[in-house]
């Protein structure tokens, strides 16, 4: 078995060693000829009888953030029944105590019919996303409760904390009632843009640390909304430019970089604790490691907590660039039907389909000898963490080269982060993985010569 990253970046690339066998699985040892694949059949094949389920599953392209763009704005009771992320999203929830509904129409929130205007005629959503769903109905509902909500990016977060600032500030009461503290200006920016379009018609005031005049100001913040990095926030409270008294919502957009030790963690703990009164405080972010955890449970006890996984949305969207590109290929997941999954793998087996995109559902267990390539789009991580996965990393490659064949395996890395993780892969196993550059065809080539096959 061969294994080789191919880097989407600048920089260099592999085609290895030998990847030592796993504890749990016996090597691929034997040595036979590897005789060449057949190419896929083109786009215009028979479909497959699983295609119509799978459809099913698939992304709206034309959504924005938090709901489903559409040309005519519907009738406030016209709500879809229908989110707009994938069907297969696995929602995690944890609330201690207390039960929470979803929400599929936002006339479910009890909203203002200003903030309703604002989310119909502005932002032109149709209805709440899987995170929007699942959180807003925790941040509006009685008793208000910390919330950490964790979700991809694109899935509609800046829309939860946004109704939720909006949704909890008196119009009549003329001071700071909630903050949204943020890593970069940049963020600020976004962030700002998305409150003027949704409050639009509620005549809630707002003011954000993007600008100059903001930022060197000398008077008393009376605008009941903020929105900053947390430098300026800080500054603008020991000059008691911001005063904190009425404060109802606290937000931590990008809270895994806000909470970090080595980010924003003690600024952060400052501005919680010079706020004496009972307030809610939602916590949101694309990942949390384990020790953005530990610091959370330590400071925010009894926080409800949503996860949004994305792997399913990465899964089918991976399967339409395949489709577009002329392959014909299917998809599976551990939340379709046993029998429909029977199906799909039948396919493949059978040679119908050439390509077959997974979850993790196949990386153990799954065992066809004419697999001969294993492509990783992503490097496993264990769950809730940006730390290897070790043990799904060798059951995912040894899918290639079963029974004594040939195989090989790609690795796609894409930042820093996956570049980390290839390499405590190499040390972790002590063998090295040689790097391409994604784009050099002869580099590829010569990779999957040296796994010993002609072609893949």
């Amino acid at each position: 078995m061969s294994d080789t990253s191919a880097d989407t970046g600048a920089g260099s690339s592999v085609v290895p060693e030998e990847v030592p066998p796993s504890n749990s699985e016996p090597p691929s040892n034997s040595e036979t000829t590897s005789s060449e694949t057949t190419p896929a059949p083109s786009a215009d094949a028979p479909s497959s009888e699983i295609d119509q389920q799978l459809d099913k599953l698939k992304v709206d392209d034309g959504t924005t953030e938090g709901g489903t763009a559409t040309g005519d704005v519907p009738e406030p009771s016209a709500g879809a029944n229908q989110l707009v992320e994938n069907k297969e999203d696995t929602i995690e929830k944890i609330v201690e105590d207390g039960m929470y509904n979803s929400a599929t129409t936002f006339e479910e929130l009890n909203l203002s019919p200003e903030l309703l205007q604002g989310l119909y005629n502005e932002m032109k959503f149709k209805a709440p996303s899987r995170i929007q769903a699942e959180t807003l109905p925790m941040i509006l509902e009685k008793p208000y409760r910390n919330l950490i909500a964790q979700a991809h990016n694109g899935s509609g977060k800046t829309t939860c904390f946004t109704l939720g600032m909006l949704s909890r500030v008196d119009v009549n009461t003329k001071a700071p009632q909630a903050l949204c503290l943020c890593p970069t200006r940049e963020l600020v920016v976004q962030n700002t843009q998305v409150l003027e379009k949704m409050g639009k018609h509620t005549g809630i005031t707002y003011c954000s640390t993007a600008t100059e005049a903001t930022t060197t100001r000398r008077d008393r913040i009376v605008d009941q909304i903020v929105i900053g990095t947390i430098g300026t926030v800080m500054k603008w409270l020991e000059k008691k430019i911001l005063d904190v008294r009425s404060m109802r919502v606290v937000v931590f957009d990008e809270a895994d970089t806000m909470l970090a030790e080595d980010g924003f963690y003690h600024q952060s703990l400052r501005i919680m604790k010079s706020i004496k009164t009972q307030v809610q405080i939602l916590l949101f972010s694309a990942t949390f490691n384990e020790n953005v955890k530990k610091l959370i449970k330590l400071n925010i006890p009894k926080a409800a907590q949503v996860l949004v996984k994305k792997e399913n949305l990465t899964l089918d969207a991976v399967k339409n660039y395949c489709v577009a590109d002329g392959w014909k290929c299917t998809a599976i997941t551990g939340e379709l039907d046993p029998l429909v999954r029977d199906r799909v793998i039948e396919e493949f087996r059978n040679g119908l389909t050439r390509i077959l995109i997974a979850t993790d559902v196949l990386s153990r267990g799954f065992d066809l000898s004419t697999v001969r390539l294993v492509v990783n789009f992503d490097m496993p991580t264990k769950r809730g963490s940006n730390e290897p996965d070790f043990d799904t990393y060798m059951h995912r490659i040894h899918r290639a080269g079963r029974f004594g064949n040939k195989g090989c395996s790609f690795n796609l890395v894409c930042g820093q982060g996956d570049s980390n993780i290839l390499r405590s892969i190499e040390q972790y196993y002590d063998s090295q993985i040689r790097h391409v550059q994604y784009d050099d065809d002869d580099a590829f080539e010569l990779a999957v010569e040296e796994a010993g096959l002609k072609s893949i």
